[in-house]
């Protein structure tokens, strides 16, 4: 299994999540600033926050790699 780890709720995000999605070997999880319908359908998990907030994002990254363990 490969974790992936995506920031960003774009149109354009949900392509690349959409994309990684097809390979069954890979467990996304998204941080996003916003609900994106479309990225949270193929994330494992999701986290709402600022993408600034470095703290924030390296928490929900060890939380969701320690998860898929």
């Amino acid at each position: 299994m490969v974790n992936v780890l995506l920031l960003g709720n774009s149109a354009r995000a949900h392509a690349i999540a959409e994309v990684l999605k097809r390979n069954n070997e890979v467990k996304l999880y998204s941080y996003i600033a916003g609900k994106n319908p479309g990225v949270i359908e193929h994330s494992e998990e999701f986290y709402v926050g600022k993408y600034d907030d470095l703290e924030s994002i390296k928490e929900f990254a060890e939380k969701s790699n320690q998860s898929s363990q």
